[in-house]
């Protein structure tokens, strides 16, 4: 996804999509304004960035996203990619 934004996968087969972009202004993520640390996003348990010294609560992260429809997400990606 362009921008700082997130196309999430739940095991319990939903879709969301998280924009990190309001974060940014908070002094815990302002690593992430860099791109390049931004789009080396890793999982331990949860979002993560800088060997987990970032990350979002998962809990943020399905509750503040905004829910996608499967059937939805390849336009989706097209219309995000960079």
């Amino acid at each position: 996804m362009n921008g700082y934004s997130l196309l999430l996968y739940y095991t319990i087969g939903e879709y969301s999509f998280f924009d990190v972009g309001p974060l940014l202004n908070g002094e815990a993520f302002q690593k992430l304004k860099n791109m390049k640390i931004f789009r080396n996003t890793q999982l331990h348990e949860t979002v993560s960035w800088c060997d987990g010294d970032i990350d979002i609560a998962p809990e943020t992260l399905y509750l503040e996203s905004r829910p996608v429809h499967s059937g939805d997400i390849d336009a989706l990606i097209k219309s995000r990619a960079t």
